[in-house]
């Protein structure tokens, strides 16, 4: 990245207004076509990228919520709805998820399950990748974004981004993995995401799935969604310096916020 850029080139998610939307407002205005419901770090960026050149609009993805904050708590509702639920309270389908992601062509992961029965007319992309190579490529940047010693104290002091997503983030760890500290997640990362893999194919039609490995490039994936078949190389992206990034831009717009300043605080390992 050349040294001439600006703060606000490198980093445009610290100078974006948030959006302020309240999704529990929102309403389904656009047919949701593809779930695709890798785990991350198996190229989701990258997946997102290629659905958007294919047409898809508004391809959602996790650090969406960076520039609308006020979408984080109802995430957590429905994690928690999910995972440990209150008495009577119901899990999240298709009215929390229109409400959430009624703007969207292609939403994000965690809600696999309750995604594939919530839109049966959509087709499944399931991007996988070589377990070792996940594994160093989750330790090298979600866990060691999470876990780093600016994160946390920035959290404790409630600064806006940062104490949201490190709230959702520790709440997607734990209820993912069934870990609470770096060691745990990282011992059980690998069961976590074979059950993820186990429990999408099992949910999913097999006429509705596509099993696909980056790798593939673009006809499998032009094929499976009735697409232009694209002749320009597949390219994936620079995903763990994008995720690195991102965690960092969150910090420096919650400093940003909470100081009032125009500048942010990077954690560099």
């Amino acid at each position: 990245m050349s040294q001439m850029q600006s703060e606000q080139e490198k980093h445009p998610e610290l100078f974006r207004p948030d959006l302020n939307v309240d999704r529990r407002q929102c309403k389904h205005v656009v047919p949701l076509e593809v779930l695709a419901l890798g785990m991350s770090k198996t190229g989701t960026s990258s997946m997102q990228r290629a659905l958007m050149i294919l047409g898809y609009s508004d391809v959602y993805y996790g650090f969406a919520m960076v520039s609308n904050i006020r979408e984080v708590e109802m995430w957590m509702e429905g994690m928690h709805a999910k995972q440990t639920p209150k008495p009577g309270q119901q899990l999240f389908g298709r009215t929390e998820f229109d409400q959430l992601l009624g703007h969207c062509d292609m939403p994000a992961n965690f809600f696999g399950s309750e995604l594939v029965a919530a839109y049966p007319y959509s087709k499944v992309v399931l991007v996988e990748c070589d377990i070792d190579s996940w594994y160093k490529s989750f330790d090298e940047s979600i866990v060691t974004a999470a876990f780093n010693s600016v994160w946390p104290f920035l959290s404790w002091l409630r600064a806006k981004y940062v104490a949201e997503n490190d709230d959702i983030t520790f709440r997607w760890l734990k209820f993912t993995f069934d870990a609470d500290t770096k060691k745990e997640v990282l011992e059980k990362a690998c069961d976590g995401y074979r059950n993820h893999y186990a429990t999408i194919r099992r949910e999913t039609p097999p006429n509705r799935l596509l099993n696909y490995n980056l790798k593939d490039g673009w006809e499998r994936l032009c094929l499976y969604g009735e697409a232009y078949l694209w002749t320009f190389p597949f390219r994936m992206s620079m995903i763990m310096r994008h995720t690195m990034r991102s965690f960092r831009s969150s910090s420096g717009r919650g400093l940003l916020r909470s100081r009032g300043r125009r500048h942010g605080l990077w954690y560099r390992d």
